[in-house]
């Protein structure tokens, strides 16, 4: 029997006024070990165990994998009682294969013969300390720092549990009673597994914002268009020029653009927005990178139009963001406070409706069409828009891939390192951030053109740089999210900053519950900020260099 108890931390200030105490209740606590945790949740396709009333974590530490099944009753208040049963396993075997124990029994009786697979995955940064009471060890205390990933969202919590060891629950009493009386912490009813799981399915089940009358209905074919299947791959090979190897990449990102299409007028499922602006993002990211095996004067006209795609699917794409964010915090909230941003919800709306209608105007358009139509007529013609190969002195130019992709991917990755003792001073500017945000881009777009040349081993170093683009991309988005808030508060205007014509009738927002999601935003900032170390660490590596090379050595 697990005895503990849960308090929710709203913000960051609390967090570390918490990890500076020395003492709770008459309890000292022991110097600090900072855990870092990866859990994986297991269920069947049914949820068989969930819907039984169980969770299943695996976590896997120093080599061992430990199993443990929970019960998931919430909690009448702060302190949680529950079954819990464990087993150690040396390697991943499916429940049947377990040595005989409560756990095995257990999980085999509600399962039956379905198999367990990945529900999903929550990891946490967990500060413990030992609360002690006469040199004997009483309860563990444990903030951690939560993070859930569903898709390319994630939500983000802390809290405070107080797990009994050798102690009583007379003891926990009086710890929770400190903790409500004089710390004014909220007490977290639910497990962990159940926040993220709402988050979770949540985040599967978003609906899309509604259009306005104004914007054009989708047709039938639109809507119910199905997701599109995988492309063919682009092929790339070490004897092939730059220059067909840019086209082959364009060509590819090209098909991706136009597979979106449909979903995107359709409006119904996010990620087709933003999958089509993404193919947009490489294209335009493809002509930086090639931009010297390319003919300037053929190319220049179609990289206009990127640019034009781009931010007008990016209007679009950047509300979504903000939106289901907003979202995020709302489903955190007791239910009496559920309807605290329906100002901001109800401002955002007039911005969306006006991107949406900007977004279906523009790729109803001649200039789309003609772009669409003349650019991928373009690509489809082998050589197509290719620099000379000698100089005018007719000397000949390096311009095969494998002659010349060592300097390129070597020069990003100097782009990305120019950052390391940036990174290193104290208080970094958010700047900073986003400057190695683009640089870890370009880093990581380079990689995944070359993927095929560059071979298997080549998916671990992109992972790693993909980690680090989207904890300083969720890091930008939040400071955007901040920005537009404060000029809601201050100027009653959506436009991060203050108005550029301040006009007598500019007035802010009096809005107490967009100021507190505001306060949270703000602090998410800090927990990003703080997390980074270890995702940038890999990337700075000389190991990350050390591979690379030989890797690029073709």
């Amino acid at each position: 029997m697990e005895i503990e108890a849960k308090f929710t931390i709203a913000d960051l200030k609390t967090w570390r006024k918490l990890d500076a105490l020395d003492e709770l209740a008459g309890f000292a606590l022991s110097e600090k070990s900072v855990r870092k945790v990866h859990d994986t949740y297991l269920d069947t396709a049914a949820q068989s165990l969930r819907s039984a009333g169980y969770a299943c974590r695996r976590r896997e530490m120093d080599g061992e994998i430990t199993i443990t099944v929970k019960q998931l009753q919430p909690a009448a208040d702060a302190i949680h009682r529950r079954e819990e049963f464990e087993i150690q396993l040396v390697a991943d075997q499916p429940p049947e294969e377990w040595e005989s124990s409560p756990a095995r029994d257990l999980v085999l009786q509600l399962v039956g013969d379905q198999p367990l697979a990945r529900l999903f995955d929550l990891r946490q940064t967990r500060i413990v300390r030992a609360m002690i009471r006469e040199a004997q060890p009483i309860a563990q205390w444990s903030l951690d720092a939560v993070r859930v990933r569903a898709g390319k969202r994630t939500f983000s919590f802390r809290e405070l549990e107080i797990e009994l060891t050798s102690g009583n629950e007379n003891d926990l009493a009086a710890m929770v009673a400190r903790l409500k009386d004089e710390w004014k912490l909220p007490a977290e009813p639910r497990p962990k597994f159940m926040r993220a799981l709402e988050f979770v399915n949540a985040t599967r089940s978003v609906p899309p914002a509604q259009p306005s009358a104004q914007a054009r209905a989708p047709k039938a074919s639109e809507r119910h268009a199905a997701r599109p299947k995988t492309l063919t791959k682009p092929k790339i090979e070490s004897d092939d020029a730059m220059a067909e190897a840019a086209r082959k990449t364009l060509l590819f990102q090209f098909q991706q653009m136009v597979a979106h299409e449909a979903g995107t007028r359709a409006g119904e499922d996010i990620e087709e927005l933003h999958d089509m602006r993404v193919a947009t993002r490489r294209m335009r990211a493809a002509l930086q990178l090639f931009d010297r095996y390319l003919e300037h004067r053929t190319y220049k006209p179609f990289a206009k139009s990127l640019r034009r795609a781009g931010r007008t699917l990016g209007a679009v794409r950047d509300l979504d963001v903000f939106r289901v964010k907003a979202q995020q915090y709302v489903a955190q909230l007791p239910a009496e406070r559920q309807t605290e941003l329906e100002p901001l919800f109800a401002v955002w709306q007039s911005h969306y409706d006006a991107a949406r209608e900007d977004l279906l105007v523009y790729l109803d358009g001649d200039k789309y069409t003609c772009f669409k139509n003349e650019f991928g007529e373009f690509l489809q013609t082998p050589g197509a828009g290719a620099a000379p190969v000698v100089s005018r002195d007719d000397e000949p130019l390096p311009h095969r891939v494998r002659h010349v992709l060592p300097s390129v991917i070597f020069e990003h990755v100097a782009q990305v390192r120019a950052f390391d003792e940036w990174m290193a001073v104290p208080d970094v500017a958010l700047t900073r951030y986003h400057q190695l945000r683009i640089a870890s881009k370009g880093l990581r777009y380079t990689l995944e053109f070359f993927r095929e040349v560059l071979g298997a081993e080549i998916e671990g170093l992109i992972e790693q740089t993909k980690q680090l683009q989207d904890h300083l991309g969720s890091l930008q988005d939040t400071v955007v999210a901040c920005n537009v808030l404060r000029s809601l508060l201050m100027w009653g205007t959506w436009e991060q900053g203050a108005p550029r014509k301040k006009l007598l009738t500019t007035r802010g927002m009096v809005a107490p519950g967009i100021a507190a999601y505001l306060a949270a935003r703000q602090s998410e900032i800090q927990e990003l900020v703080n997390t980074f170390p270890p995702v940038w660490r890999p990337i700075s590596s000389e190991e990350f260099s050390r591979q690379l090379a030989l890797l690029a050595a073709l």
